[in-house]
């Protein structure tokens, strides 16, 4: 029997509480993680409350960038990646990489889409490439020598991958020559390789008419490619973002991600992943303003007094802080089911509840700003506090990796079966 005592558990704990604190004392952190993801939790974390943090407005106004932060970011490029191609033998799995995603966001959520771009360039490779390709372009990755890209959105149909129609690939000879653009390409203006997902001409077999190629990009000087002007975003403004396009690029076997007709199965088995870091970082972004609203209203005075003493701010911050809890406990859930192995040794399918995570972590920040920034009354419909860049940066957490209606639509399909 575990014993109580009571002056330590009859009272809750006196404020201010913070997200730190709160992380710290949940049941993840103390019970799930290891000392080593704890200490990588708060290194991210300080490098993400000292460099990124001061400057979250700044970044988004553009009188910062994020390339003057990239080289005190450096470090965590190995995160996720296999230690046998330059990565931290200690974070190699996808909880690792959730901790990375949550802490950088914390500070900047265009920070955290910087490393979006090259992970979503990486796993395809670690998913399904060749060990010349994993050693080429991983170590390079993680050394710094490259930034990469991933070609996935349709100009036509988005969320749709199995009907993606506006990038094609023909064979002429021994050569692979694609024609074609793709749209929301994040690090597309400084890549210097990208994965692009193609359709094979005249192949109108769905599923299976799908090819990964990767292919040098602006930043390479590659013939035939280009990245059009980054996109004016509403968030994410210090990350770069474009439309790609594509004009008889040529591709060999040899730039074949898996095998020819395998783009479908690789490209949603990416997005599992790539939906648990979207979900975190939006968990990152919902901490932070936590923290901003807590900060904000212990220095204000409200109507009757102090407005941290206000009942209703007290509800409402309240209500934030159960969300942030929530969201924690259902993405550390799945990210730790994506690193179990069933009976066959094969990772366990986690690819509905990789969905749910990603949809409630993007409501839930929704929710979160619309209680956060009109505690900072007209200060909150600045750029001089970072709960407004927040605000602006959150919609992206319904779009980004799949549209939340359209995975809402798709589990529950697969909830209740055909």
């Amino acid at each position: 029997m575990v014993l109580l005592v009571l002056d330590k558990h009859a009272k809750p704990k006196k404020g201010p509480l913070m997200s730190l604190d709160l992380a710290r004392n949940s049941a993840v952190f103390r019970r799930f993680f290891s000392e080593d993801r704890r200490a990588l939790f708060e290194q991210v974390r300080d490098v993400s409350q000292r460099v990124l943090a001061p400057d979250t407005c700044r970044l988004h106004t553009g009188n910062a960038t994020l390339e003057e932060k990239l080289p005190e970011l450096a470090q965590f490029r190995g995160v996720g990646i296999p230690a046998e191609f330059g990565g931290i033998a200690e974070f190699q799995g996808i909880v690792d990489m959730v901790i990375l995603h949550e802490n950088l966001a914390y500070g900047s959520a265009s920070a955290s889409a910087f490393f979006d771009g090259n992970g979503l360039f990486a796993t395809p490779i670690m998913l399904a490439g060749t060990e010349v390709q994993k050693r080429k372009y991983l170590t390079d990755l993680v050394a710094g020598k490259i930034v990469g890209c991933y070609g996935l959105t349709d100009l036509q149909c988005g969320s749709d991958v199995a009907n993606m129609s506006t990038l094609r690939f023909a064979k002429q000879g021994e050569v692979y020559v694609l024609n074609g653009s793709k749209t929301f390409v994040t690090n597309a203006p400084i890549a210097h390789f990208t994965v692009v997902f193609a359709v094979e001409r005249g192949n109108e077999e769905r599923y299976r008419n799908i090819t990964v190629f990767i292919v040098p990009a602006k930043n390479a000087c590659a013939d035939g490619f280009v990245a059009e002007k980054p996109m004016d975003k509403l968030g994410w403004r210090a990350s770069h973002t474009s439309i790609i396009s594509l004009d008889d690029v040529s591709a060999t076997a040899e730039d074949i991600v898996g095998k020819i007709g395998d783009g479908f199965l690789i490209a949603v088995t990416t997005l599992a992943y790539g939906r648990l870091k979207i979900a975190a970082e939006a968990l990152g972004l919902m901490e932070r303003a936590l923290d901003e609203v807590i900060k904000f209203v212990r220095e204000r005075r409200g109507v009757g007094g102090p407005l941290h003493l206000q009942p209703v701010a007290q509800y409402q911050i309240d209500e934030i802080a159960q969300l942030v809890q929530a969201t924690r406990d259902t993405i550390y859930s799945t990210a730790f089911l994506a690193e179990t192995l069933d009976s066959d040794g094969k990772v366990t399918n986690f690819a509905t509840e990789a969905a749910q995570a990603k949809s409630f972590a993007g409501r839930a920040l929704q929710r979160v700003v619309n209680l956060a920034l009109p505690l900072h009354g007209g200060s909150g419909f600045t750029f001089e506090y970072p709960i407004s860049v927040i605000y602006v940066d959150a919609p992206l957490y319904m779009i980004g990796e799949g549209a939340d209606n359209v995975l809402a639509i798709s589990t529950g399909a697969s909830i209740v079966g055909k």
